[in-house]
């Protein structure tokens, strides 16, 4: 399936960054947890290269066992020829990649796990408007502040800006929060990938925004009805 410069993303397009991106960032997450042996300093090298937020040029990873089979695999009838331009999925799955690295950094546990619905399913990833809730509570907490504004301020930047750079900044500001965060914060980045994607047409970001907010808030709303239930059965006993 080949992209289009049009006005709206393809969501079979979508999906396939989706999927490519889970498995790679799996991949990458699984060399880094082993903690031991050439394969976990080879992901370590990987992350600090993706970091840097540079292009990742194939002939500049020659050495690195991650890098240098990043697109190993990439389908070009789901995902778009590598060699022509216009090239929207590439750029969404090394920009999730980059943002990653930036959350990983350090953390002893995992900070990618897939989205397993809305239901409270141990050990599954927050979409990314569920996951800038849990860092809202996250900041309220620590902050002794009862306000989730510099989480909701950050995802207002990225709803108006509309240059993809622009947009990007916001979102690897509101990651470098979670990184900061007292426990991970798990997030889903083969969905991610795919708003990345979609973000970068213009009639498909309000979409994607949309499900942003639906998210956030439908986590606050999960949350206080679990803490209302928390107190009722307090004040029973």
């Amino acid at each position: 399936m080949a992209h289009t410069t049009g006005t709206y993303g393809s969501d079979a397009v979508a999906r396939a960054v989706a999927r490519y991106t889970d498995a790679k960032v799996g991949e990458l997450q699984s060399l880094y947890l082993s903690r031991a042996g050439a394969t976990y300093h080879d992901a370590l090298a990987a992350l600090a290269t993706l970091r840097k937020g540079e292009v990742l040029s194939p002939w500049m990873q020659v050495g690195n066992m991650f890098l240098a089979t990043l697109f190993d695999g990439w389908d070009e009838t789901q995902l778009g020829a590598l060699d022509r331009e216009p090239q929207q999925a590439v750029t969404a799955f090394q920009t999730t990649l980059q943002l990653y690295a930036i959350h990983q950094r350090s953390k002893g546990e995992g900070a990618h796990a897939p989205w397993r619905g809305t239901d409270d399913t141990e050990g599954k990833g927050n979409r990314f408007g569920a996951a800038c809730y849990e860092l809202a509570e996250f900041n309220k907490r620590t902050r002794t502040t009862d306000t989730d504004d510099a989480v909701t301020r950050r995802m207002a930047v990225v709803d108006s800006v509309s240059d993809f750079p622009g947009m990007v900044r916001g979102i690897r500001s509101l990651i470098t929060m979670m990184r900061g965060a007292d426990r991970t914060i798990v997030l889903d980045y083969g969905s991610l990938a795919s708003d990345l994607y979609l973000m970068q047409f213009p009639g498909s970001k309000p979409r994607v925004m949309q499900r942003w907010a639906g998210d956030y808030y439908h986590a606050k709303r999960s949350d206080e009805v679990a803490r209302n239930r928390a107190k009722t059965k307090k004040n029973q006993v």
